[in-house]
């Protein structure tokens, strides 16, 4: 994030909306305000998110789309084919694993920098990813990862999340869940599903504006699969209940819930420890 709180994604946006590209005129655009004050981190201003949505809408409502499929082409001579590959670009560069396997799955990609605390992605970006490549909400990534098993994970916290961060982490993951339900169900090659990456936080997460937003988060995916409450994490070693109790933040109630929809998990789990 810079000085004015924006990633390079957002200045990318912000130098197309300024140059009057597939609009009727220029429009002008400034990260600060008049005063030369820092926008709050992760949050963006009512103009900034009109014009973002608008070129967005421009684009996914053109005839012919420029893909992302391939990086070593253009996507297309237009302006916006260029800005498309220059923001693909970006995302690539900052996936934690490039791998030349991974290197098309732009929503795996996506999906992994997204999150409930910045940087992360404007909503309208993820739309066109998700327009352009529905058929990678189905696709395992090298790790047998969907871009579901990347969205739900809430990774190192180094400040606190903006609201319109939350609110776009949690929306985005229950339009992952709609594309394709059974993605609840799909393991990953470590046996991981896509609950156990999402009772996943870091040691120094204490964010608790956050927690709602997970709980609801957790209470999707076992609404989708219920047998995952049952399901023992391949790597932790701990039903889901438990792993849940571990941490301080995750409510009673979702701590419970999870506990009440696995008597089988806890009737294991108590034979364990008499062993």
């Amino acid at each position: 994030i810079n000085a004015a709180g924006y990633t390079p994604i957002d200045l990318e946006w912000i130098r197309h909306i300024e140059s009057g590209e597939n609009f009727h005129s220029p429009r002008s655009f400034y990260p600060l305000d008049a005063r030369g004050v820092r926008c709050p981190a992760g949050s963006y201003g009512d103009s900034y998110n009109v014009l973002l949505r608008q070129a967005a809408d421009q684009f996914l409502a053109a005839d012919e789309i420029p893909s992302f499929a391939d990086t070593d082409r253009s996507c297309g001579d237009s302006a916006m084919g260029l800005l498309l590959q220059r923001i693909f670009l970006v995302i690539q560069a900052a996936f934690a694993c490039p791998t030349s396997a991974n290197r098309n799955l732009i929503l795996h990609q996506a999906s992994a920098l997204l999150g409930p605390h910045g940087p992360t992605i404007p909503r309208p970006i993820l739309d066109i990813v998700l327009t352009q490549h529905p058929e990678q909400v189905r696709q395992q990534d090298e790790f047998g990862r969907l871009p579901l098993h990347y969205a739900v994970q809430i990774r190192r916290v180094r400040e606190e999340a903006s609201t319109k961060s939350r609110q776009e982490w949690r929306l985005f993951i229950s339009t992952l869940i709609k594309k394709w339900p059974e993605a609840s169900q799909v393991k990953d090659w470590q046996g991981r599903l896509p609950l156990h990456y999402a009772l996943d936080y870091p040691d120094d997460f204490l964010d608790q504006q956050v927690e709602p937003l997970r709980n609801e988060v957790l209470h999707e995916l076992v609404e989708q699969f219920p047998g995952s409450v049952e399901a023992e994490d391949p790597v932790l070693r701990l039903y889901p209940f438990q792993r849940g109790a571990l941490n301080p933040l995750v409510s009673l109630d979702t701590v419970f819930s999870l506990l009440r929809r696995s008597p089988g998990a806890l009737a294991l789990s108590i034979a364990t420890l008499h062993r």
